[in-house]
């Protein structure tokens, strides 16, 4: 859904089609996303509830990764469910996207004797935030913040953001030397 509303002027008529299908075949239709959303007006016929559901705290977040990493004995022993919990708070199907997708890595890698290292997590979890990062910057910066020059393959070759100046960038977290 983040898809068609991130850029919903260019995905007018993909949303609509969505929409329309829904309200045609389905008595109870679910969406998800990530941002707030109201339905066009074309919808005001039908009920709609926005339900917000939270990002897991902390310790809850600790102990789904360590469920998911006690799933498996692939995992190399310096993984640490407390700082992947602090890094990527994930819900429970980002993690067990996260643990496939790592797992994926670790056997394209080794494809006989393969373990899951922490680098092949890290990379794995990226691939669960940046949509999200993505729609934040659009969402502060404006639709045109993030430009992708892809190459004749249509693989990304670079990737420019524009972002808003800080005035005192280092001054603006609470860093301090031997924290």
């Amino acid at each position: 859904m983040d898809c068609l509303i991130a850029e919903a002027d260019k995905h007018a008529a993909e949303l609509k089609s969505l929409l329309e299908a829904a309200k045609t075949f389905s008595r109870l239709t679910f969406l998800f996303g990530t941002r707030h959303w109201q339905p066009p007006s074309f919808m005001y016929d039908c009920l709609y509830l926005s339900v917000a559901v939270p990002v897991p705290d902390l310790a809850t977040c600790k102990r789904l990764w360590e469920e998911g990493l006690a799933a498996s004995d692939r995992f190399s022993p310096d993984i640490d469910s407390a700082v992947l919990a602090g890094k990527f708070r994930f819900g429970l199907s980002q993690i067990k996207d996260a643990l496939a997708a790592a797992t994926n890595l670790a056997q394209w890698r080794s494809p006989g004797e393969w373990q899951i290292t922490v680098s092949d997590l890290y990379a794995a979890c990226r691939t669960q935030s940046s949509p999200k990062l993505g729609a934040v910057i659009q969402e502060e910066e404006g639709d045109d913040a993030v430009s992708v020059v892809r190459d004749s393959a249509g693989q990304p070759i670079e990737i420019w953001v524009r972002w808003h100046e800080v005035q005192d960038f280092y001054a603006s977290d609470s860093r301090v030397a031997g924290d």
